[in-house]
């Protein structure tokens, strides 16, 4: 990913001069075996006689939502810090994406006074949706829907239990309290969202900062195209090294698909259709399935070219109109539904 970013500026998309980063994490079936139950921990209850739990892995990614790119991925113990793995992201991307400013987008569970001092120590920007309690006392007080709040950094926020770097939490000692922005808004089903930010009024709109949190859906979707369309979980064995590598396989299967993917869509006349198109994921990766080793064991350069090109012509052919809003539910289950000694023809 590095050398896209480094060697490829011009193709990079960015929102206002930001490179938007979305982070999140999931829950990943891996082989229930006592090897991996050592390494990666459990969900269930575990019995005298009888053990009942069912082995399971955390996954987190930083994804690039407009270049559609992991940037960073890895796996885990269960339940791993939310916090503590976007922390992680924001020391680890900067290595790949240090020539660009950043937005960090992220969900409800990674509020954390730890990563907002983090984000602007280091001059990066972060959109984060706010849970029902945080900053209550700082929120009772607003009365538009957007607006400056200044957080106070008080003792019990000073607390070293909240920090995992006492050089943070020197900062925000330092400092002593922060101007960031709230922004109030009302989703389609009528619930009430607010949002914090150091984003600043003059530089984004209300509506700017409305549209920024939607592009947050794209880490949803990758979920779903890693669990369902690439069968990360599907994993060879029950060793953590071989967990690894194939879920790292799968991260770089799913980055190639990707930007052969965007090279297909430069083939598409939009001008054609009522509504904007994109290639059809399921059939990229069949015909990537199909077709990349062939590719890769050519020996003869012009061919091989050749033979890639040919795929993303293939690729090119299957179009969907894009469908927004759209949402996959999650269904927990507390039941491996994989197995490493029956694995699918995928």
């Amino acid at each position: 990913m590095r050398l896209f970013y480094q060697e490829h500026k011009e193709e990079v998309k960015l929102y206002k001069g930001y490179l938007l980063k979305a982070i999140d994490g999931s829950d990943f079936e891996i082989p229930n075996t006592k090897e991996s139950k050592k390494v990666y921990g459990t969900v269930g209850t575990k019995v005298t006689d009888k053990d009942n739990t069912i082995t399971r892995a955390t996954v987190s990614t930083c994804y690039d939502a407009l270049n559609k790119y992991i940037i960073e991925g890895f796996i885990s113990s269960y339940r791993t810090s939310e916090n503590k793995s976007a922390l992680k992201h924001l020391e680890h991307d900067q290595e790949t994406t240090s020539d660009y400013k950043s937005i960090y987008i992220m969900d409800r569970g990674y509020i954390s006074i730890e990563f907002m001092l983090s984000c602007i120590k280091n001059n990066s920007k972060f959109l984060i949706r706010l849970d029902s309690k945080a900053y209550e006392k700082e929120r009772s007080k607003i009365e538009t829907k957007d607006e400056y709040i200044n957080l106070e950094y008080t003792n019990n926020r000073l607390k070293r239990r909240h920090y995992q770097s006492e050089e943070i939490r020197l900062y925000a000692k330092e400092i002593k309290s922060s101007k960031l922005r709230i922004v109030t808004y009302e989703l389609n089903t009528g619930e009430v969202e607010q949002l914090i930010t150091n984003l600043e009024m003059n530089e984004f709109t209300y509506g700017d900062i409305v549209e920024l949190y939607g592009k947050r859906w794209g880490i949803e979707t990758l979920y779903y195209s890693l669990k369902w369309k690439l069968k990360t979980e599907k994993f060879t064995s029950s060793f953590k090294t071989i967990i690894e590598q194939d879920f790292f396989s799968s991260v770089l299967v799913f980055n190639m698909i990707s930007s052969m993917i965007k090279e297909a869509e430069e083939k598409i006349e939009q001008r054609k259709y009522k509504h904007e198109m994109t290639i059809n994921e399921n059939m990229a990766i069949g015909l990537f399935k199909n077709e990349m080793i062939k590719i890769m064991l050519e020996k003869d350069e012009n061919k091989r070219l050749k033979l890639y090109d040919n795929l993303i012509k293939k690729m090119s052919k299957y179009k969907i109109p894009i469908r927004k809003d759209r949402k996959y539910k999650v269904h927990f289950s507390p039941y491996n539904k994989n197995c490493y000694n029956k694995l699918s023809s995928i």
